[in-house]
This record gives structure tokens, C-alpha cells and sequence, in this order.
């Protein structure tokens, strides 16, 4: 008795959908969540440490610093929590993609996950997708203590709250597109901590987090006002503390996130199919 051998057009049936695959890997690395429950009450602790320094660090400045520039014009606690918030958000997509891709090299399933005919870039995204969804939560509940527990009061309208859930999707859109490159780069050089612990200490430096840029050195305030983290939490404190409408720097965030996105999925195929051909995909 013979077996019949699929067909090309079976073959091509198999190839796994985009959100089948998605929702793979969100099912994942939930169960493995799940069996460190002790990491969600720590991440609890960390957000109210943090909002708890720059509370009390409100506190020390007083009032009187509000009128030192208009961007604290509703207070420190407010700017600063909201810069917080941002980060801890933005810093994710920012290394989780190349953090993952190490985590599978390790563990030597990089090579099979990539056996499959699921192209490079959709499995790159898949397998961040629930630390993206994580690290997104996590700051909800950030600004949700910063409300409940600290007192800070946001009076967005139903549209500034719409708006503000765009201004983070496609902030993290351009901060994926970075993560993504950076996750090539880590694929065909395999070393390249340096490179983003540095650029971590700038983005908390120069990305108007902590205080104003106007604060930094009249040569340094240029490039921090086109920073992106800049751009993003300038943008996200006009919405949510001074109740304004700022479409066109969303416009402006929205078109960087469909521009920077695609080539750097590009580049991630691309340094796959190098890392493959020299025969150092496994290696790290």
C-alpha cells in the first residue's frame, strides 16, 4: 500500500497564518508567565518604588518649579510620572526582540522556530508580541497607581484618551522598528550590549523623562527635541495633562512608525538569510 505525498498546494496550505502564530506564541510564553507568578508582584513593587521616588522628589522641589518652565506647568509629579511611564514602555520594544532571538539561540531552538515556512520577520514579531501586550499593561497600571495612590489627576476628555492609546501604538511602532534592526545587527554580529546599554542611558539622559530638555546644554537641545522618546512623551503630556489636541506630531509619530517598520523587517530577513548561508544562525 503506498502513501500519497501531499501536494504542493497542501504544502502551501500549511504555512501557519499570521495570527494563528501570534496567538502560539502569546499562549507560550503565557504558561511560562504563569509559572513565575512571583514576577508580577515584583513588577507591582517596581512601578510604585519608582513613582514613589519622583513623588517625594516633587515634594522636596515644591510648587515654585512649575514656574521654571512650561512644561511644568501642572507639576513635576505629573511630567515626570508620565516620562516614567513612557519609558518603561518604549525601553521594552526597544530590547525585547533582540532579548528574545538570544533567549532561543541559547536554548538551541532559534534555528528550529526558523526551520518553519513562516517568514523571519512575522516570527521575530510573534514572539515579542506578549512582553509588547505585558509591558503595555504594566504601564496602565503605572499611571492607575500613580492616580489612586499618589493623587494625579488627568482630566482628558474620551477623545485625548483615544488619542493617547494612538500616541503609544505608534510609538512603539518606531521603537520597534529600532528593536528590530538592533535584533539583525545581534543576529549577524551577535554581540552588541554596548551599543544598547548606551543608547538606554541616553534615552533616560536626553528623552525629556526627568526633566525638560530645555534643562540640557544649548548644543545637546537640538537633537533631544528630535529625539524620538522626546517627541513621543512631548506629545503624550499635551494630550493627557494639558488637554490638548496635537494632531499633527500624532501624524508625524504614526507616518515614523510606517515608515522605520518595514525596512527594518527587511533587515532582520536579510541578516537571517546571511547568518544561514555562513552557517552561524545558532551561534551567539
Amino acid at each position: 500500500m503506498t502513501t500519497a505525498l501531499p501536494s504542493l498546494g497542501a504544502q502551501k496550505e500549511r504555512r501557519v497564518r499570521p495570527l494563528s502564530l501570534i496567538a502560539a506564541f502569546l499562549r507560550r510564553d503565557w504558561k511560562v508567565a504563569r509559572s513565575y507568578r512571583m514576577a508580577f508582584a515584583l513588577q507591582g513593587f517596581q512601578s510604585l518604588w519608582g513613582l514613589a521616588l519622583v513623588y517625594f522628589l516633587s515634594r522636596f522641589l515644591g510648587p515654585a518649579l512649575a514656574k521654571s518652565d512650561p512644561a511644568l506647568r501642572d507639576g513635576y509629579f505629573a511630567y515626570a510620572a508620565i516620562g516614567v511611564t513612557l519609558l518603561s514602555v518604549l525601553s521594552v520594544a526597544l530590547i525585547i526582540f533582540a532579548g528574545k532571538l538570544r533567549q532561543d539561540q541559547q536554548t538551541g531552538t532559534f534555528e528550529t522556530v526558523l526551520a518553519s515556512p513562516t517568514p523571519p520577520w512575522l516570527i521575530v514579531l510573534a514572539s515579542s508580541c506578549y512582553d509588547l501586550i505585558y509591558a503595555t499593561v504594566a504601564g496602565a497600571l503605572t499611571l492607575i497607581f500613580a492616580i489612586v495612590v499618589f493623587g494625579l489627576r488627568l482630566h482628558g476628555s474620551p477623545a485625548e484618551y483615544g488619542l493617547s492609546i494612538l500616541i503609544l501604538v505608534s510609538s512603539l511602532g518606531v521603537f520597534a522598528a529600532f528593536g528590530v534592526a538592533y535584533a539583525a545587527f545581534v543576529v549577524v554580529f551577535k554581540r552588541g550590549d554596548a551599543i544598547m546599554s548606551l543608547l538606554t542611558a541616553v534615552m533616560g539622559l536626553a528623552g525629556g523623562v526627568f526633566y525638560p530638555v530645555t534643562v540640557l546644554p544649548k548644543v545637546v537641545q537640538p537633537l533631544a527635541q528630535v529625539f524620538p522618546l522626546t517627541q513621543a512623551a512631548t506629545t503624550l503630556r499635551d494630550t493627557l495633562l494639558y488637554h490638548q489636541l496635537p494632531l499633527a506630531k500624532v501624524a508625524e509619530l504614526c507616518g515614523s512608525a510606517i515608515i522605520l517598520l518595514p525596512p527594518a523587517l527587511w533587515l532582520f530577513d536579510r541578516s537571517v538569510r546571511h547568518a544561514r548561508a555562513v552557517g552561524t544562525l545558532g551561534q551567539y
